[in-house]
């Protein structure tokens, strides 16, 4: 079943009971991948602890020009295939 289409009390009790915890830690066990992966990319524009802001250069240059997508890549420090 979908976490979306559970009702909350019966997906709090889920979350709640051992089942829950060991699926939850087994769903961070990914962590460290996904975040490999977006800091490989250059899509980490902030991180703290066990969260991370992710951003796409289209959404970065839509919202902050080429200036913020100079930023985020200088920040990332990818190499640049030229």
């Amino acid at each position: 079943m979908k976490a979306n289409e559970m009702d909350r009390d019966e997906l709090a009790a889920f979350v709640e009971s051992d089942e829950g915890r060991a699926f939850l830690y087994e769903q961070d066990s990914h962590w460290e991948e996904a975040t490999r992966v977006a800091r490989e990319r250059g899509f980490i524009v902030q991180a703290c602890g066990g969260a991370a802001t992710l951003c796409t250069y289209d959404a970065m240059r839509e919202f902050s020009g080429t200036e913020g997508v100079v930023r985020m890549l200088q920040m990332s420090g990818i190499d640049i295939p030229v």
